[in-house]
């Protein structure tokens, strides 16, 4: 009979062992609330969920395939919204107003993602 000691790079998780009796082989270890009462294991800690900001802003571009705008001064600045769905509504409102004008795109930009990216 032979045991290996399976190396977990969590060090909050219990360790696993496989055991290895003539040709066949299974795993074990504790049982892992035990193992956590015995470890004194910290509980996760809950954080307030990260605020993300979303951007709306569009206007009339030179290539309808492209972002690239005619004129900067021109920029339609919609809004700054908490929440995607916030954002695509707002988008979707000011995108539908001009819908028979193919040179005009509104946008939404992911602020979050450019103050924090991951």
């Amino acid at each position: 009979r032979r045991i290996y000691a399976i190396r977990r790079m969590d060090k909050h998780r219990p360790p696993l062992y496989r055991v290895v009796w003539g040709g066949a082989f299974f795993y074990c270890g504790p049982s892992p609330s035990r193992w956590a009462a015995q470890n004194k294991v910290p509980s996760p800690v809950m954080r307030p969920a990260m605020q993300k900001l979303h951007l709306v802003f569009g206007g009339r571009v030179t290539d309808p395939q492209t972002l690239e705008f005619a004129n900067l001064d021109e920029i339609d600045l919609v809004g700054i919204y908490n929440n995607f769905a916030d954002a695509e509504e707002a988008w979707r409102g000011r995108a539908q107003r001009t819908v028979d004008d193919a040179e005009m795109k509104y946008v939404v930009v992911h602020l979050h993602k450019l103050l924090q990216p991951e």
